[in-house]
C-alpha cells in the first residue's frame, strides 16, 4: 500500500521540465544561438578594426612616422594611423558586411515577436517578410545613409573640424550609422509617413525603443543595447584626442571609431547578460513554492 501511495504522489506531482515549460520564457531569441552569433560578430568587427585597414598598403607605400619620433609606434599600428580617413572607411566597409549578415539572422527573431503581438502565424509573417525583403533592405540602407548625414551634423556640433577633415568626419559618421541604425532599420523596418495603421504601429515601436528606451523582449534588447552603447563608446573615444601626447593613434577620428566598435561589442554582450538574468528569473522555480 505504501508503495502504491508513493507512485500516486509521484504521478500527481508535475515534473521539473513541465514546471519550467509552464513558467518558461517564450521569447523567440535563443540564448545559445545568440551567444555564438555575437561572438562571431565581435571577432569580425575586431578584424574590421585592426586588420582590414591594412588593405591600404596594397595601393600605397607606408609613409614615415611624422609625430612622436622619440617613441616609435608598433609596426602593426603604422598602417592604421598613416591614413586615418581610409582606415575608418575600411572599418565602415567591414562593419557593413558584418551588420548585413547579422541583421539577416536577427530579423527572424523580430518576426516571431510580431507574430506573438498580432496573432498571425509565424509562417505567414515570414512569407510577408520574404515578399518585401529586398524593399526592406533598400529602405534600411537608405535610413543608414540618412543617419550618417545626421551623425555628421551632430559630430560637427560637438566640435569636429568644419572646413577640414571632412572625409575623416563623414567616415566616422557612416561607421556610427552602420553600427547603430542599419540593424534596427532592417529588423523593425522603417516606417513611412503615409498614415497607415502599420506605419503608425512601427513609429510607436521605434519611439518606445529609442526614445523611451524600453525593450520588451530579448530580440529588442539585442537591437537597442549595442546601438546605444556604440554611440556612447564613440563619445568616450573622443577623450584621448585632447591629451597632449602627440601620438600617431590620436589622429582624428581613430579613437572615436575604435570606441564605437568596442562599445557595440560591449552592448551586445550586455544584452546577453540582461536577457539571461530575465530568463533565469522567469524559468528557475521559486524555492519558496517548492518547499
Amino acid at each position: 500500500m505504501a508503495t502504491t501511495t508513493k507512485k500516486k504522489k509521484a504521478a500527481s506531482k508535475p515534473s521539473q521540465s513541465a514546471q519550467l515549460s509552464s513558467t518558461g520564457d517564450d521569447d523567440p531569441l535563443p540564448i545559445s544561438r545568440y551567444v555564438s552569433l555575437t561572438g562571431t560578430q565581435a571577432v569580425l568587427l575586431m578584424f574590421s578594426m585592426l586588420v582590414l585597414p591594412r588593405t591600404t598598403l596594397t595601393f600605397e607605400d607606408l609613409p614615415l612616422q611624422s609625430s612622436s619620433l622619440d617613441r616609435p609606434q608598433a609596426a602593426w599600428m603604422a598602417p592604421l594611423t598613416a591614413w586615418p580617413d581610409r582606415s575608418v572607411a575600411w572599418m565602415a566597409v567591414g562593419a557593413a558586411i558584418v551588420q548585413s549578415y547579422w541583421a539577416s539572422k536577427a530579423v527572424s527573431w523580430i518576426e516571431d515577436d510580431l507574430s506573438k503581438e498580432t496573432g498571425i502565424k509565424k509562417e505567414e509573417t515570414r512569407l510577408q517578410e520574404g515578399e518585401h525583403s529586398v524593399k526592406n533592405v533598400i529602405r534600411a540602407w537608405g535610413a543608414t545613409l540618412l543617419g550618417s548625414v545626421c551623425f555628421h551634423a551632430l559630430i560637427l556640433i560637438l566640435g569636429a573640424p568644419i572646413t577640414t577633415h571632412i572625409r575623416h568626419t563623414y567616415a566616422l559618421a557612416l561607421l556610427l550609422s552602420i553600427l547603430s541604425v542599419y540593424a534596427p532599420a532592417r529588423c523593425l523596418t522603417v516606417p513611412l509617413f503615409n498614415g497607415s495603421a502599420k506605419d503608425q504601429t512601427l513609429r510607436i515601436k521605434w519611439s518606445r525603443l529609442f526614445t523611451n528606451l524600453k525593450a520588451k523582449s530579448r530580440a529588442e534588447r539585442a537591437l537597442l543595447y549595442p546601438s546605444l552603447i556604440a554611440v556612447f563608446g564613440a563619445w568616450c573615444g573622443a577623450y584621448p584626442l585632447a591629451l597632449d601626447w602627440d601620438r600617431p593613434w590620436q589622429a582624428w577620428p581613430l579613437t572615436p571609431a575604435a570606441g564605437a566598435i568596442i562599445g557595440y561589442i560591449v552592448g551586445s554582450f550586455a544584452s546577453i547578460v540582461v536577457s539571461s538574468v530575465y530568463y533565469l528569473a522567469r524559468t528557475l522555480p521559486d524555492p519558496r513554492k517548492t518547499k
